[in-house]
């Protein structure tokens, strides 16, 4: 959904979730519990009223279903947050996208972590490189051992978090290349973009992954964009009139230079300083995506891993400095400004 956040203007496309609470990190002790299958949400009438208005997640539109063939898309998985709510009326889910950086560590957007408003008694993370999230076996779910948003993630900007997973990935998914030097990133280059999310405004299709192809528009800077204060994003844009881009469920999904296969960005939504109100939707192909390049540091020292090594993290997420259970990520309080989809 698009949850319009008024003090900052700002929509997310988190999986099926929008919260203006800033959670600075989670990792469980001593587990975050890992479901034993998968939601795939349903957007019902009130949820398709609030997309063109509000904040929200976002899936690829004018792409195709994914074989994991390619090593690209074998560099993108599937991250699910279920929330069983303690009135016992049944379950909120909300799915991301992520981006293999190791083999048990995932790069994805923060605000996939948020939470529902309601009083929750249990929160489970999984994640899958299944190409489908329907009909998993519980063999084909990894819990994730611990997870950190960026230090400076304020809602709008810094949108970016580090998964250390319980166990590695299986053996033919590979972690992704990353892109170094961001000046290489210039307009009008040819992009291919990955998500779990829906394919169309108003879409009931997600769950399965799909990759499209689009186009760099430009760096989200005061230079190119007057009005906005965005740091470390870029616009992606298609400009061919085939409305190709992310949607619903694409949140933290990663973006790849075509010609290199490096991954530049992620997915973190659409902001009103950058994208005219004629394309705050998902036919408009346009979207912003948060840099890698400018946090690799951040990711290297929170994860102990080497970007572009393909190494394995042999060391655990810190995240001494912020919260640190599962019951922390369940009670932060926080306005929401939409909601997550029921789940059964």
């Amino acid at each position: 959904m698009y949850i319009r956040a008024a003090a900052q203007n700002l929509c997310i496309f988190v999986g099926w979730v929008a919260s203006a609470a800033v959670l600075q990190s989670c990792a469980a002790t001593p587990s975050i519990p890992t479901p034993t299958r998968f939601c795939i949400p349903k957007q019902n009438s009130e949820a398709a009223k609030l997309m063109l208005k509000e904040r929200g997640t976002l899936n690829i539109v004018s792409g195709q279903t994914t074989s994991n063939a390619d090593p690209i898309e074998r560099s993108a998985v599937a991250l699910q947050v279920t929330h069983e709510l303690a009135d016992g009326s049944g379950n909120l889910a909300g799915t991301c996208t992520a981006v293999v950086a190791a083999k048990n560590v995932l790069i994805t957007a923060a605000h996939c972590f948020s939470k529902p408003q309601r009083p929750v008694s249990k929160t489970s993370i999984g994640v899958t490189s299944s190409v489908s999230l329907n009909n998993l076996k519980p063999t084909e779910i990894i819990g994730i051992a611990a997870f950190k948003q960026h230090p400076e993630w304020n809602g709008q900007y810094h949108d970016i978090a580090v998964v250390q997973l319980k166990t590695d990935l299986p053996p033919d998914i590979t972690p992704a290349r990353f892109v170094d030097d961001v000046s290489t990133l210039t307009k009008s280059t040819p992009v291919v973009l990955i998500g779990y999310g829906i394919t169309r405004d108003n879409g009931k299709d997600s769950g399965t992954k799909r990759r499209t192809e689009s186009m760099l528009d430009k760096i989200v800077s005061k230079e190119n964009f007057p009005n906005t204060s965005i740091v470390n994003q870029i616009r992606v844009l298609d400009t061919t009139g085939s409305a190709r881009g992310a949607c619903f469920g694409d949140s933290g999904g990663p973006g790849y230079v075509k010609q290199t296969s490096q991954v530049f960005g992620i997915v973190q939504g659409i902001n009103e300083t950058v994208q005219p109100p004629e394309n705050m939707n998902c036919s408009s192909g346009d979207a912003n995506y948060t840099l890698i390049a400018p946090y690799r540091s951040w990711i290297e020292e929170t994860a102990k891993i080497t970007l572009n090594s393909g190494t394995t993290s042999n060391g655990k997420i810190d995240s001494s400095s912020a919260s640190t259970s599962t019951a922390a990520l369940q009670n932060q309080s926080g306005k929401v400004a939409g909601s997550l989809t029921s789940c059964q």
